[in-house]
């Protein structure tokens, strides 16, 4: 009985007052996170073009540089779509 007391009172209260958040949480707490990657949606709003239109230019390797996370989901790096906008100019 005394060694599991021991092993209770060892646990770190450092640990246990550590809170848990999920991603969208921290990323709210630091707002150039946030801003630094659009998603097709954000994107195409901000161009006002359809996302099929932005799947197409990844097909033919048109359009500004992207990003894949975990294989899938695609991101636009913010400086790349401003360095893309002014091509345009």
């Amino acid at each position: 009985m005394i060694q599991t007391n021991a092993s209770v009172s060892s646990i770190s209260p450092a640990s246990e007052a550590r809170g848990r958040c999920t991603q969208a949480q921290s990323v709210r707490d630091v707002p150039e996170i946030k801003l630094a990657l659009l998603t097709e949606q954000e994107l195409g709003e901000r161009w006002r073009m359809s996302i099929r239109t932005l799947q197409g230019w990844r097909q033919r390797k048109t359009g500004p540089n992207f990003v894949k996370l975990r294989g899938q989901t695609v991101r636009y790096p913010m400086n790349d779509v401003l360095a893309y906008e002014s091509q345009w100019k």
